[in-house]
């Protein structure tokens, strides 16, 4: 009852969501080869919306430590459970992370297999620290204690160092704000009425700070597919425009000359007025 309500409550005030379990079965053995992969790529933070980007070995080192740590201390609360000497809240926590591994296996698409998978990170935290504490030899966990602390410092390091490393701090002062009214004041300039994004985040950005611009990326959004449909007919009598980040200057540059090309402030790349076909190259799902 409550579920007709709320479906009923939010077509009336026109809100689109995404039906959950999308994926279904046809994806779920793509999804336990894959999942060990996009956990070390999440926990790492070597990605970007859902973009991986470059990897580095320390990182990649330190996803691979904290994985094999949590397989052990699942295996141990296990051990724990099978020997009558668990407590409820470490089946609480074990229960939330398997729980969550179980949810993504159906839900876990290419378009959210990193960022989706971060709050996976907390309860497993605490599930190795219970773990640790349920540990019969004092002179053990004290060991293990050690072995955390300096592991954590090792993670705490690897973060802030990789992530200046793959987002660079810019020099010029300007704030994330400020870069975005830069794109819109070229967008105006040129009398861009229409943008394709190539990437969900940068849509969403375009469409809340520059909102005189229509605006839509790859595929058909259903939390806002009006849009996808506003796009492409104001494209057939106005210019549009193709705005991507940083990160596809190649992708931008193996379709156009660099002279087609402007980068606004060191984080926007954008062309003016592309045609159907780059638009179709590109995997944008037109709907007309």
């Amino acid at each position: 009852m409550l579920l007709v309500v709320s479906r009923w409550l939010l077509s009336g005030i026109g809100f689109n969501y995404q039906l959950q379990n999308k994926l279904g079965f046809n994806a779920l053995l793509r999804n336990v080869n894959n999942f060990f992969s996009y956990y070390t790529t999440a926990y790492s933070g070597n990605f970007f919306d859902n973009v991986r980007l470059r990897s580095h070995y320390f990182s990649s080192l330190d996803s691979y430590i904290f994985i094999v740590i949590l397989l052990l201390v699942v295996v141990y609360i296990f051990y724990l459970i099978l020997k009558n000497k668990i407590k409820k809240i470490s089946i609480i926590f074990l229960s939330s992370v398997l729980l969550y591994i179980f949810f993504m296996l159906f839900y876990n698409g290419e378009e959210y297999h990193y960022r989706y998978l971060l709050p996976f990170f907390m309860p497993s935290c605490f599930l190795i620290v219970l773990a640790i504490e349920q540990l019969p030899q004092l002179k053990l966990r004290k060991y293990l204690s050690i072995f955390l602390t300096i592991y954590a410092a090792f993670s705490l390091i690897c973060g802030v160092i990789f992530y200046k490393d793959i987002f660079p701090r810019l020099s010029d002062a300007y704030t994330e704000v400020e870069r975005i009214q830069f794109l819109g004041e070229l967008l105006n300039k040129h009398d861009i009425k229409c943008v394709y994004a190539l990437d969900w985040l940068t849509s969403q950005h375009i469409d809340y700070f520059i909102p005189e611009v229509t605006v839509r990326h790859q595929e058909i959004d259903p939390r806002r597919p009006q849009d996808s449909y506003t796009t492409d007919s104001y494209r057939q009598a106005n210019g549009c425009a193709l705005v991507g980040l940083w990160y596809q200057i190649p992708l931008f540059s193996s379709l156009y000359k660099l002279e087609e090309i402007y980068v606004v402030s060191n984080r926007y790349v954008v062309h003016l007025y592309p045609q159907r076909e780059d638009l179709l190259e590109l995997n944008i799902e037109l709907t007309n």
